[in-house]
């Protein structure tokens, strides 16, 4: 069961042999089969050396074998300990850089438009000013289930975000028929400061930026609480997606 459930999950197992860590690996079998052949020939080479020198009483061979052959025997063994401990090591670094890698893409912040709300699924009013609607009879207020309505243009390109809060505390200073008659233009023209805050209380950031830096942007935009994501991270750009403020506290808690 432990070999089947590893094998669905899509990841190799832990016990599986490497290429080359049980001997099977050609390189690994001609490096071992020419080391130990040259060993065991230098070594009876340099036995028979020995062997003359002392019945001829002469030590010239047995300083040659100290002096050249166990040099070069050492270097051999040396050569092939730091190949295969090099080998060893630099597997078990790249091992440890692909779980680095891995362990920072899962606690990375996620994209702020993989969390985002999407254009086709948002709410949306579009300009011009006199035809967006504000009352509770007709628009997109109407019902009162809409509490933020982004406002773009034909190009999807970014101009205000209206909150029904504020649109309810305009409307107590209004009479019915100016209620029903409300538009975001009538609205400018009796209040400019509340259609500016609607004009300037949201900030932009690009396609590619993190949950992270759209939370940082809302904090340095003043009485920001709301994020589009625009193509290029400007406001003349076509909207992808829609944060508020309670969207990104929700996914950085």
């Amino acid at each position: 069961m432990k070999d089947t459930a590893s094998a669905s999950s899509g990841q190799s197992l832990p016990n599986a042999p490497r290429s080359g860590a049980n001997g099977n690996d050609p390189r690994t079998k001609i490096a071992l089969t020419v080391t130990w052949f040259s060993i065991i020939t230098v070594g009876i080479i340099a036995i028979v050396i020995i062997a003359g020198s002392i019945r001829n009483n002469n030590m010239e061979g047995a300083k040659l074998v100290l002096t050249g052959v166990l040099p070069l025997l050492g270097t051999w063994v040396g050569t092939i300990l730091a190949y295969y401990f090099s080998k060893e090591n630099f597997e078990a670094a790249a091992q440890h850089e692909r779980e680095r890698i891995a362990l920072t893409q899962e606690t990375a912040p996620p994209k702020a438009l993989a969390v985002a709300r999407k254009l086709g699924k948002m709410t949306v009013a579009r300009l011009p000013e006199s035809k967006i609607f504000l009352s509770p009879q007709k628009g997109p207020f109407a019902g009162g289930n809409v509490k933020r309505l982004p406002v773009l243009d034909d190009q999807d390109h970014p101009h205000y975000i209206i909150h029904l809060n504020s649109i309810l505390a305009f409307r107590e200073n209004l009479t019915p028929e100016e209620i029903e008659a409300l538009t975001l233009q009538s609205l400018g023209e009796k209040d400019n400061g509340l259609l500016t805050l609607f004009k300037n209380s949201f900030a932009t950031i690009g396609e590619t930026a993190t949950i992270a830096e759209a939370k940082q942007k809302m904090d340095s935009t003043p009485k920001c609480q709301d994020i589009f994501i625009t193509r290029d991270g400007t406001k003349n750009s076509p909207v992808l997606g829609w944060l508020t403020n309670a969207r990104i506290l929700e996914v950085l808690k």
